[in-house]
């Protein structure tokens, strides 16, 4: 059930005690689910707020199908946890490059590593 306003009106029209003492019995174990699912969030966010992050400016040499290369730059603000890269986090400033573009890659990485105060790592293709 979606409790919507489509749910609603079915509602409104049931007149059957059992099935609506059926869905009440629904929506409390939905409602519980609900509150257990914000509280893990609200303690996530808690988490998150407490965590130091780390900026990662990031280099990618992709080289498509059609034989095209492409360079992929932006900022990774992973979080310091151990095994960060299999986190979700932030990824910020992307840009993509044609592979004519190369040094126009490698100065935007640059600059974003100036800018965030971050290393760059030139990641496998």
């Amino acid at each position: 059930m979606r409790y919507d306003k489509h749910d609603i009106e079915k509602l409104q029209k049931c007149y059957s005690l059992k099935s609506l003492e059926t869905k009440e019995e629904i929506a409390k174990f939905d409602a519980e689910q609900i509150n257990r699912y914000l509280d893990a969030l609200c303690q996530q966010k808690e988490k998150v707020l407490n965590t130091e992050f780390k900026p990662v400016v990031y280099l990618k040499r992709h080289q498509e199908y059609s034989g095209k290369v492409k360079y992929y730059v932006g900022v990774k603000i992973l979080p310091r946890v151990p095994d960060a890269e299999n986190m979700y986090y932030e990824i910020r400033d992307v840009k993509t490059f044609s592979g004519k573009e190369r040094k126009a890659a490698y100065e935007y990485a640059r600059k974003l590593a100036e800018q965030y105060n971050a290393e760059i790592v030139e990641e496998a293709k």
